[in-house]
């Protein structure tokens, strides 16, 4: 009966540990991309409060010369938005002209592409597990 109750703890305890850690490789596609130096930026956000103010992560990817590149993530399930720029220069910031207007290219998934100032959080969310890749077209003024 020991042996049992213990069996039965471990499930459960298993069973617990994974379904909070319960992460989901997702793939983003990210178009548009023009020439061969710099990086991509990407930030991800999880919720509309915190939306291109406070990312949940930031990764950073090489540009290869390719026009579209596959980034994998693993994120836990759940609802997401991404926004990505061209870093040509390497600063880390989207550079703007003194207009405001964005200098290097820039994108956010689902492609979209605010009318006046960025995309909402509604726009651009999407869920994990996705059978697709998500996809970013990025934008060059």
């Amino acid at each position: 009966m020991k042996s049992f109750a213990t069996i039965v703890v471990l499930v459960v305890t298993a069973a617990l540990y994974f379904s909070f850690n319960d992460q989901v490789e997702c793939t983003i596609a990210i178009e548009n991309i023009k020439g061969k130096e710099g990086k991509l930026v990407i930030a991800v956000f999880d919720n509309e409060d915190d939306y291109l103010k406070n990312d949940l992560l930031n990764k950073e990817v090489v540009v290869t010369g390719k026009p579209t590149e596959l980034v994998k993530l693993k994120l836990p399930r759940g609802e997401y938005a991404i926004a990505v720029f061209h870093d040509i220069n390497g600063n880390k910031e989207l550079d703007k002209n003194m207009v405001g207007w964005p200098q290097e290219a820039f994108g956010f998934s689902n492609k979209s592409l605010g009318m006046f100032g960025p995309p909402s959080f509604k726009e651009t969310k999407f869920t994990v597990p996705s059978s697709s890749p998500i996809k970013v077209k990025l934008k060059h003024l």
